[in-house]
């Protein structure tokens, strides 16, 4: 990706934009964008990707209406990326992140104890181990969508972590 930071300058990258915009009067949406470079210096041409960064940037009132970034992320992927399409491939970015982000987070700290521990496995147990708490996950996932036991039990409970009492590895 060291390519992407210094491709303004260089001719090898055609395919390359910036796109401003304003939906907001008080955010600018500043994009940047390369298409078809390698991923790193050991896939010079066997992976090729697209990389596209992101910032949202605010007036900052309390100094004199400075512009400030509040929001800078980046994404690399295979969808060829243009001044079109750039919106909308944020968007979903934005969305799929914060989808994996409220997912991880609900299995780390919610009561099914997904940690590092999980990689230390001999050949396939960590993949086992994974799979059996998405499944996990899953169960629960229509458990709180269509039963109104469950339903009722954590509605008294108020999270899922007390839902599996003192002892974890136990179910109720």
């Amino acid at each position: 990706m060291a390519a992407f930071l210094n491709f303004e300058c260089s001719p090898v990258y055609s395919s390359t934009g910036k796109y401003c915009c304003q939906k907001d009067p008080n955010k600018t949406h500043w994009f940047r964008f390369i298409n078809q470079v390698p991923l790193n210096k050991a896939s010079q041409e066997e992976l090729l990707v697209n990389f596209l960064e992101y910032k949202e940037i605010t007036c900052d009132e309390e100094r004199t209406n400075a512009p400030k970034v509040t929001k800078s992320f980046s994404w690399v992927m295979a969808l060829e990326i243009t001044k079109e399409n750039v919106w909308e491939v944020m968007r979903a970015g934005r969305v799929r992140w914060r989808i994996e982000n409220e997912t991880f987070n609900t299995l780390k700290n919610q009561g099914y104890s997904l940690d590092h521990n999980y990689g230390l496995g001999k050949k396939h147990l960590s993949s086992v181990f994974a799979t059996m708490m998405m499944l996990a996950f899953l169960v629960d996932q229509v458990q709180q969508m269509c039963c109104p036991l469950f339903q009722a039990v954590r509605k008294k409970l108020g999270c899922k972590r007390l839902l599996w009492g003192k002892d974890p590895w136990l179910f109720p």
